[in-house]
């Protein structure tokens, strides 16, 4: 009997490792989680005209400057943990299978949820990654000088003493 239990806590531990080892691996690597669009419709812009349509679309035109730099900061934070929870799931299905199966659910409900759950993690992953290429975009736009913000954020109503010091030195130029 005493066997059997050091042959459990053994197989156990290794279990243990495997899964540690995979995270680790998938960390190290760095990996590009493999994405095929199947809900998200955009095509990427071309020019800088069309740019300045699609980051107009999303409203970026009536941000400040600091806000926008404060969305590339939150996004880019937001990237690498959405690319690192994806990796994550990827690399070791049985991490979240696991827990399900010992709530003995079925496998075919398991691997629904799975695939429901992958197929988030890879939206919210893609979406993220086209809202940071867009911020960075108007960003790049408006150190070129191809637009000009100063008449679109004059429409804006400010809510913070910052947007509002913003505003009154755009006021002012």
């Amino acid at each position: 009997m005493n066997w059997i239990k050091s042959h459990k806590l053994i197989i156990g531990i290794l279990g243990a490792l495997g899964i540690g080892g995979s995270i680790a691996i998938g960390a190290i690597t760095n990996l590009e989680p493999p994405f095929v669009p199947t809900s998200i419709e955009w095509t990427r812009p071309t020019t800088d005209a069309e740019w300045a349509e699609d980051v107009k679309a999303e409203q970026l035109n009536y941000r400040f400057d600091f806000q926008l730099e404060e969305m590339k900061i939150n996004l880019e934070e937001r990237l690498t943990l959405r690319k690192q929870q994806l990796n994550d799931l990827i690399i070791c299905p049985s991490c979240f299978k696991y827990p399900l199966q010992k709530e003995g659910l079925e496998l075919s409900i398991i691997n629904d949820k799975y695939n429901d759950d992958l197929s988030q993690k890879r939206e919210m992953y893609e979406r993220t990654k086209i809202s940071l290429e867009r911020v960075n975009k108007e960003i790049d736009l408006r150190i070129r000088k191809v637009v000009i913000r100063k008449e679109d954020i004059l429409k804006i109503k400010t809510s913070t003493d910052r947007e509002r010091e913003e505003l009154g030195k755009l006021r002012l130029k």
